[in-house]
């Protein structure tokens, strides 16, 4: 899923766009708009044609929250890589990995 997609391309997944662009998981309860992880390969980046860091995980809206705010130190924190750029979710870990 590319992140510039828009809005109507992710609610055909569940998903919608929260603050910065970041996916939501919608639970179709409730308020309507509740956090829900989902597990996802992503892509983050630092600028248009700039440092290009791939990942896998079970929580991407946390995880790309993490990213942005500098929670651990390592590569992405280095080059400020803060934008997510592209996601794609998966049912199973095992096929995201």
């Amino acid at each position: 899923m590319n992140a510039d997609v828009g809005v109507a391309a992710l609610r055909g997944h569940g998903m919608a766009f929260g603050t910065n662009a970041l996916p939501t998981a919608l639970d179709g309860e409730g308020s309507g708009m509740a956090h829900r992880p989902f597990i996802s390969v992503y892509m983050m980046t630092n600028r248009r044609h700039g440092t290009l860091y791939v990942g896998v995980t079970s929580d991407l809206i946390t995880r790309v929250t993490q990213h942005i705010d500098g929670t651990f130190p390592g590569f992405t924190a280095t080059y400020g890589l803060k934008r997510l750029v592209w996601y794609e979710p998966h049912e199973l870990i095992v096929e995201a990995i």
